[in-house]
């Protein structure tokens, strides 16, 4: 593994969430420059193929949940890792992005780096 670190983030289900547009915009904008900040200091990518997972850490009485709020709820932290990494487009062939939820002692979000096999082959 490349790198493992946190961030201190609660995700919440966007689409199901009916709130006003400015919190949203709140929150999405915290989750992402921490994702940057953190990110762009916990890792130096050296430009060759990775893997990053970012998993849900759940607290005791969170739930999980479906595959498509998922990958919502964990949009504006992709785009802060792919700022961190110092690219502006999250779609780069180079990145390969998975998702998990596992239970935890508290609600945040894990990242996870890894090589692709690709990736070990170069390097």
């Amino acid at each position: 593994m490349l790198a493992s670190y946190y961030l201190p983030i609660k995700l919440v289900s966007e689409m199901n969430n009916r709130e006003c547009w400015q919190a949203k915009y709140r929150r999405s904008r915290s989750q992402k420059m921490a994702a940057k900040i953190i990110t762009a200091s916990e890792f130096k990518w050296d430009g060759s193929p990775i893997i990053i997972t970012i998993i849900r850490e759940i607290g005791p009485r969170g739930k999980f949940f479906d595959s498509d709020n998922d990958q919502a709820s964990k949009k504006a932290t992709r785009d802060g890792i792919t700022l961190g990494l110092g690219l502006t487009n999250d779609n780069d062939s180079r990145l390969t992005w998975e998702y998990k939820q596992e239970k935890s002692d508290q609600h945040r979000v894990r990242v996870e780096i890894n090589y692709t096999e690709k990736g070990k082959d170069n390097g």
